[in-house]
């Protein structure tokens, strides 16, 4: 099959789709080994002596159905668009343009100068950087803390950091009592 053949498939196939939309998927599972283990009856240990518990980890959990198959997101702190970017603050020594980084173009490996126009390689030393923030495509917004979000992969709940439930998640060792009851 030719190369044109192989392409016009391609966008035939993008056609009857009307579109590729990638899935994002996420499957978080608190797992013990062997079937036996559960969180309930290793927390009965603790509570009766015979386990210790020690913290490891502590995950967020969405609020509404208690999965944790959660995603954190950035978002803009002014309209809370998903489309924000991580920039850099970069001046032109050269004609002392100074602005974000989305404000220069670029062609290929080459950064082009919206004030003067002059092309400069990011190896040069044309260029200054001041600080990184982030700004948002939809509104234009800079920030340096963009607002967080968690998304619930299993239930599509949305919910801010204030609303998850943060987890502790725990191992489990034998307590001085549990090493005696089993010595016995």
């Amino acid at each position: 099959m030719s190369e044109v053949n192989v392409l016009k498939d391609l966008l035939k196939g993008i056609a009857s789709l009307r579109g590729i939309k990638p899935e994002v998927k996420v499957s978080v599972v608190i797992d013990f080994p062997e079937g036996r283990f559960n969180e309930g009856v290793l927390n009965e240990l603790v509570s009766k002596g015979y386990v210790k518990a020690k913290l490891v980890d502590r995950i967020v959990i969405c609020p509404k159905c208690g999965s944790a198959s959660v995603l954190t997101k950035y978002v803009c702190p002014k309209c809370l668009s998903i489309d924000v970017v991580k920039s850099r603050l970069i001046q032109h020594l050269a004609c002392g343009y100074t602005g974000s980084e989305l404000s220069f173009l670029r062609d290929g490996n080459t950064i082009i100068c919206p004030k003067c126009g002059k092309k400069i390689t990011e190896e040069s030393n044309e260029l200054k950087t001041f600080t990184t923030f982030f700004e948002c495509n939809a509104c234009h917004h800079k920030t340096s803390s963009p607002s967080i979000i968690h998304v619930c992969y299993d239930c599509g709940a949305v919910f801010r950091p204030i609303d998850a439930v943060y987890k502790a998640i725990y191992m489990y060792e034998l307590s001085e009592e549990g090493v005696k009851l089993i010595s016995k």
